[in-house]
């Protein structure tokens, strides 16, 4: 007697084809009262990335890279300027259920409409202890890397190879001025109109000899707009056709040029108002939406059968699974949505008696509101902080509190096995966290946070905790 299979596979892919390094201290502490949870089942990650974010910022680009489980940033190559950015991580099980399973290579879907001449991110964990990513650009940039604001993302700094460093004599007034007009954006976006005039006011001071300078830029354009915003039309005007007369064919002289003319036609005599527009642009001039849908699909058949030599084979079983790990994405200048489904679905084809199985890993939408810092995710997700190791099927909602400080809250229903397609209404976990950074210490960051369980009315678990990071760069 033997026993022999016979398997197919297809496979659909959807998707777009430091200087210094960092010294890291964590330091985390619990205080648990009460039996912790069983142990939930683990399925393991098939995916290591999971977004990338890109912002223009000091006439480069950040970009926030997220992974599907945690990790931690521990070099990267080359410390001078190249076209070939490697990082090499180091996956850490925090408890969490997703950890990488075998070799896993893959391809990251590059945003479109972003102005980064970013060819490809290539995410590679096939040899054991030495995963990494890679990054190819067209030309040569300048490189620094740290750890992101939790274990799930890496920030990459990508600046021209000549422009100013944060630790190069003189050039340190690019730095601090970098600092000063994000300080500003923040103020402006939390109603703090004349300590963000103040911050860029300050910012032009700072880059007063250099005229070129892209802080100059964006505070000259930040200022006339704050000042509209204020009612101050006149000092609005004088600010926009400053910027006009330094860059007539600036980035934003389009932008700043349609605001002025908005000015001076308000200030004109009134006319007979006209209808209004179905859709009016944001301050930033940009009124498009942005839609993106990425991901990957693997559908595998499976015929089992026992083989005789004597009388012939005997038919077991036949499958169909499917593996689906999708996203899209709608965004704005002011606001952001996402969507998320992975899972994997088995069906009985052969309708032998076997029930069909389907285990969903993370199933929710989160949502941004960029302008006023807040930010919310609904549905089946995965948490590594806040009291939380693992997934649950709820709501958490995050709000900034000023450029230093969060304040989140959430809710939900912990999932023991990926199994359960349902939520778990026996038991319910809510809590709350108070995140800082760069607070005392530029690189500090810290989490004080509070989180309790119920099961069938009664209180199984509280925990009151910590957790605190230090980050400074290596000499």
């Amino acid at each position: 007697m033997q026993d022999g299979s016979r398997i197919g596979k297809w496979i659909l892919r959807i998707g777009k084809r430091n200087l210094a390094g960092l010294t890291s201290v964590t330091l985390i502490g619990l205080l648990w009262m009460a039996m912790p949870a069983p142990a939930a089942a683990r399925q393991r990650a098939t995916r290591a990335l999971r977004s990338v974010g890109i912002e223009t910022a000091d006439g480069g680009w950040t970009l926030d890279l997220e992974f599907q489980f945690p990790i931690r940033y521990l070099r990267h190559t080359p410390l001078t300027p190249g076209r070939t950015l490697r990082i090499q991580v180091d996956p850490l099980d925090l408890g969490d259920d997703e950890m990488p399973q075998g070799p896993i290579r893959e391809n990251l879907p590059i945003p479109r409409g972003e102005p980064i001449p970013l060819v490809e991110i290539v995410c590679d964990v096939s040899v054991p202890g030495e995963p990494f990513v890679e990054m190819q650009f067209e030309r040569t940039f300048a490189f620094d890397v740290e750890q992101g604001k939790d274990f799930r993302h890496l920030v990459i700094r990508v600046t021209p190879p000549g422009q100013a460093r944060p630790d190069d004599g003189p050039d340190r007034e690019e730095s601090r001025s970098a600092r000063l007009l994000t300080r500003a954006r923040h103020s402006i976006r939390d109603g703090q109109l004349d300590l963000g005039i103040a911050l860029l006011t300050r910012v032009l001071e700072l880059t007063a000899d250099d005229p070129t300078n892209r802080n100059r830029m964006d505070a000259r354009e930040l200022l006339g707009l704050t000042h509209e915003r204020k009612g101050e039309l006149a000092h609005a005007q004088a600010e926009y056709e400053a910027y006009l007369a330094d860059y007539p064919e600036g980035p934003a002289s389009a932008r700043v040029r349609q605001r002025l003319d908005a000015l001076l036609t308000a200030s004109a005599a009134p006319r007979k108002p006209l209808r209004a527009p179905k859709r009016t642009a944001t301050p930033s001039g940009r009124s498009t939406i942005d839609r993106e849908l990425f991901g990957s699909l693997a559908v595998r058949y499976f015929r089992s059968e026992s083989l005789d030599d004597n009388s012939g084979g005997q038919f077991l079983s036949t499958n169909v699974l499917t593996d689906v790990d999708v996203a899209g994405r709608l965004e704005a200048e002011a606001w952001m949505v996402r969507g998320d489904l992975t899972g994997t679905f088995d069906v009985d084809v052969a309708g032998q008696g076997r029930s069909n199985d389907a285990r969903i890993s993370r199933l929710s939408i989160h949502a941004e509101d960029r302008l006023h810092g807040l930010e919310a995710t609904l549905g089946r997700q995965r948490r590594s902080d806040s009291g939380v190791l693992g997934r649950f099927d709820g709501l958490r909602v995050a709000g900034d509190l000023g450029p230093h400080y969060t304040l989140s809250a959430l809710v939900g229903m912990p999932v023991e096995s990926t199994a359960d397609t349902g939520p778990n209404t026996d038991t319910l976990v809510a809590g709350g966290a108070f995140n800082f950074e760069d607070v005392w210490l530029e690189g500090l960051q810290g989490q004080i946070f509070a989180v309790g369980r119920r099961t069938a009315s009664m209180t199984d678990r509280a925990a009151l905790g910590s957790e605190i990071r230090y980050s400074t760069e290596r000499t």
